[in-house]
């Protein structure tokens, strides 16, 4: 289920190619708990694992490819690295594909002001 944003969305913004629809976790959870729920997910984006705190706020993201290796037991404090992009909905998707050059991420986390995980825009595809 979509969420209303608190805000009004334009076209031409981040928040008008946004997606909910990736993998998460809290921070605080294990490899293979993750991996048995994600594993019933429905994703649109699958290259990482964005990682939330308990307030929903994004702390970093997981390669998939490390996710797979990892022990049972890592958490997900132990894999993810920082978030270096992130953008708030209503940033202008030129500047969005901008960055997504310029630190070669195939979708761009987007969080509101108080840095709470709202999905990513996620590559063009057709």
């Amino acid at each position: 289920m979509a969420l209303s944003p608190p805000f009004p969305i334009r076209s031409k913004t981040a928040g008008a190619h946004l997606t909910e629809l990736v993998p998460r976790a809290l921070a605080t959870e294990q490899a293979d708990d993750v991996r048995t729920r994600l594993a019933r997910g429905d994703f649109k984006v699958v290259e990482s694992l964005y990682v939330l705190d308990e307030a929903g706020r994004l702390q970093g993201l997981v390669a998939l490819v490390d996710l797979l290796a990892a022990p049972a037991e890592t958490s997900m404090l132990e894999l993810f690295r920082p978030v270096r992009v992130c953008v708030h909905p209503l940033d202008d998707q030129e500047q969005v594909a901008g960055l997504a050059v310029e630190h070669q991420l195939a979708a761009v986390p987007v969080a509101d002001r108080e840095g709470r995980f709202l999905g990513v825009v996620p590559p063009l595809r057709r």
